[in-house]
């Protein structure tokens, strides 16, 4: 059984080692740290009781209504879910693949989705001497004995970003196998151009693809939850009925609605994570003991080098300083040598490159 472990566990960390997780600067788990957007803070600040006493509308047609307009899809190709951890297990559910081919490592939940259904799954594992950089022939040539793809893009915890000429004939190539294919795009928001990159507009034409995406980490709304499945419309319908009633809370729709809009926080973040991201790979650079792999999205995978590294007193290391950054040990092809890490601001970045600088000396 795959155990499941996450970043963000700041409070269960602090208990565990006996620290204030007031005190702890979070590095572990992928959240902007730009947001949430103001307009979002103003509207939660004046939340009535009416917001949270009345039930919430089933089919989030607002929401959904916003966020067609934004991916310029149509309403019927999207569903609104309690977050994309839900999007994977609907998917699963429904279409109960035998097995399935996870490229790795990624998030885990594809694997623990696959066998709640008593699916198999294999895993094509990225190579760290290539960067992790999506094997697409490889990819190709693993199709012939499954029955789902799953692939994440950008790559958590890698980073890296497949190019949608590869997807598109990954696509191709699964469609006559017969495979269907999920695209997991919950970090595509922090890419820049990502209309470039981005499958969603290839719903309609690809009958064996669906794509993720997630409203929780671009617009720092983990605690509300709220994810979306995009495929063509007789899936989402099929999968809407399979959907428990008011699986999105009122507050969740409502918040996403208003952060959607907002657009000036979208070109602001953007900017400000790339320049934050490059100048911590920059300063990265001066640490010997370290190889940090180039990453197109809002956080960085580390490996450590050096033979002295001894993880137990990294990490609690790290910990005492008030740094809490995501051991890798759990996903597959990656040991406890490798670490990810959010990215910050700039002075935060800073104290923790200073940090690991002083604890591999």
């Amino acid at each position: 059984m795959v155990e499941r472990i996450h970043g963000g566990n700041l409070d269960e960390v602090a208990r565990r080692y006996g620290l204030d997780a007031q005190k702890i600067l979070d590095f572990s788990s992928n959240i902007n740290p730009h947001g949430p957007p103001k307009v979002v803070v103003d509207y939660l600040s004046r939340v009535s009781v009416k917001d949270v006493a009345n039930y919430p509308d089933m089919n989030c047609v607002t929401l959904r209504s916003v966020l067609a307009k934004n991916l310029d899809l149509n309403e019927r190709n999207l569903l609104i879910t309690n977050g994309s951890s839900e999007a994977i297990f609907l998917l699963v559910n429904y279409l109960r693949p035998p097995k399935a081919l996870i490229v790795s490592p990624t998030f885990c939940e594809y694997e623990i989705a696959i066998i709640s259904t008593g699916g198999e799954r294999k895993n094509l594992n990225l190579q760290k001497d290539k960067n992790f950089a999506f094997p697409l022939d490889l990819t190709i040539s693993e199709l012939n004995d499954v029955d789902m793809l799953f692939l994440c893009n950008p790559n958590n915890p890698t980073g890296n970003l497949c190019s949608r000429d590869n997807l598109v004939e990954l696509l191709g190539e699964a469609r006559k196998k017969d495979v269907f294919v999920v695209v997991d795009e919950a970090f595509m928001d922090f890419v820049l151009k990502k209309e470039d990159y981005t499958l969603k507009l290839l719903v309609n034409e690809y009958s064996n693809l669906a794509v993720l995406g997630s409203l929780t980490k671009f617009y720092s709304l983990a605690g509300l939850r709220v994810g979306y499945i995009v495929s063509n419309e007789s899936l989402i319908f099929k999968l809407k009925n399979k959907t428990p009633a008011w699986n999105v809370n009122a507050l969740a729709q409502k918040t996403a609605a208003i952060a959607l809009k907002d657009k000036d926080f979208k070109m602001a973040t953007l900017g400000k994570n790339m320049k934050a991201r490059d100048k911590l790979l920059s300063i990265f650079s001066n640490i010997s003991d370290l190889k940090v792999y180039p990453s197109q999205t809002n956080f960085l995978l580390a490996e450590v080098v050096t033979d002295k590294f001894n993880s137990k007193t990294f990490y609690t290391e790290l910990l005492r300083r008030g740094f809490y950054v995501r051991n890798c040990v759990s996903f597959s092809g990656l040991s406890e040598r490798f670490f990810r890490m959010a990215i910050r601001s700039e002075e935060e970045n800073r104290i923790l490159v200073e940090a690991i600088g002083e604890i591999l000396i």
